[in-house]
């Protein structure tokens, strides 16, 4: 005989008022536990003060010795095909600060070597730049987003090489001479005979085309030059053809544009890693104090202590009703 209309209504009242009887009960419970809680702080006052006197001092204490580590931020530029590379001496330099490699720390870093904590290496992700360059470059980009999304293009770190700048975080303790760490650091950057071979090559290749394209310019102008002589008339009026002539104009704003970018890299190609900007003694996100810690820790302690206490008397009573 299936359920009538009334006897399921029924049923829905009697879960509903199961439920809610199961919540009230719960809240009654959370509020008991929590004047527990209350009544334990109070009953061992004394103990827990001491305890929490005692976290704020050593709190204070471990404050006026703890080290300030600085962020000193430098934008910087890997010419010659060495993104890479850079980021390889980065991984092993910073393997060798925690390995504690002080013979090569030193060699390195010099007398400020104990101070550097960590290098840091990340690319500024511009992808309106670096699709800009060239159709192979939307082509590539294309490719790459067909197996991947966006967000992980941009973390991958083969990707990196498509970016020209890249930002150097240096974790430094204290603020005194941050400049000569970084010194040092990009002289062991750029302390590379094959890509200083490569810097050679590169800026004489650059020189000729600038030199080339200087001649070309030359070349455009003599010619719109002979263009108008030859259009004047007798009467003075010159008289342009211009089916041509627009198109030497393109061209020669077309090849100022590409010296341009020539003259640019050349500039760009003064080092290896050349350093674009830096910022020194940028202090760290402050983290909380260790006089407002350890006393945090302490009452957590304290509370687990009450919780610990509590569960153990549940399982005595449970233990003492089975013997009854």
């Amino acid at each position: 005989m299936s359920n009538t209309p009334s006897t399921h209504h029924q049923q829905e009242e009697i879960d509903l008022g199961y439920l809610l009887n199961k919540i009230n009960k719960l809240f009654k419970n959370s509020v008991k536990l929590f004047f527990e809680l209350i009544a334990f702080f109070i009953r061992f006052k004394f103990i827990v003060l001491t305890l929490l006197i005692f976290a704020i001092a050593y709190g204070f204490y471990k404050d006026s010795r703890s080290i300030t580590v600085y962020d000193n931020k430098a934008i910087v530029i890997p010419n010659f095909e060495s993104v890479d590379y850079m980021y390889g001496k980065a991984d092993a330099l910073n393997a060798k600060i925690k390995s504690r490699d002080t013979v090569f720390l030193q060699e390195v870093l010099g007398q400020h070597y104990k101070r550097l904590r960590e290098v840091e290496l990340e690319p500024i992700v511009d992808l309106y730049n670096f699709l800009s360059k060239s159709r192979e470059n939307i082509d590539i980009f294309r490719i790459f987003l067909t197996s991947q999304d966006l967000k992980e293009y941009i973390d991958e770190h083969s990707n990196n090489k498509y970016y020209k700048y890249h930002t150097l975080d240096l974790k430094i303790i204290g603020d005194e001479s941050p400049n000569i760490i970084l010194d040092k650091l990009m002289e062991f950057f750029n302390d590379n005979e094959h890509y200083k071979n490569y810097g050679l090559v590169y800026r004489e290749n650059l020189e000729l085309q600038i030199n080339e394209y200087n001649k070309m310019i030359m070349q455009t102008d003599s010619l719109i030059a002979s263009m108008s002589r030859s259009n004047q008339t007798s009467q003075g009026v010159t008289m342009f053809d211009y089916t041509n002539l627009h198109l030497l104009f393109e061209r020669k704003r077309d090849m100022l544009d590409e010296k341009l970018e020539l003259e640019k890299k050349l500039t760009d190609y003064k080092d290896t890693i050349k350093l674009v900007d830096v910022e020194y003694n940028l202090k760290q996100s402050s983290t909380l104090s260790f006089k407002i810690k350890y006393p945090l820790y302490m009452l957590f302690v304290i509370t687990l202590l009450f919780f610990a206490r509590n569960f153990y008397n549940w399982l005595r009573r449970i233990a003492n009703e089975d013997q009854v």
